[in-house]
């Protein structure tokens, strides 16, 4: 984050790849009229920081993956992500 309180945090806009310590918790969700899964085991998120704070950030969502198959269309378009459930990023 930037040392000034008027500096945009250096993340803030950039495309990033995301692989989480842990799998993003299971939920069932609906769409049309149609009861749906949110994918097993996605340890992987890809998209563009919207705002950073000090406990962690907001991504706004391009798709999900759990190393065998991406998931695009997605049940939310923002997550918040804590760092702590962060493993490592690479930043576009």
């Amino acid at each position: 984050m930037g040392d000034s309180k008027n500096e945009k945090p250096e993340l803030e806009g950039k495309k990033v790849e995301i692989f989480l310590s842990t799998p993003l918790f299971r939920f069932r969700y609906e769409e049309n009229d149609e009861q749906l899964e949110l994918m097993e085991n996605a340890v992987r998120l890809s998209g563009t920081i919207v705002k950073e704070s000090a406990g962690g950030f907001i991504l706004k969502a391009e798709a999900l993956s759990n190393m065998r198959k991406v998931e695009k269309n997605l049940p939310f378009e923002k997550i918040f992500l804590p760092y702590g459930k962060i493993d490592f990023m690479i930043v576009a």
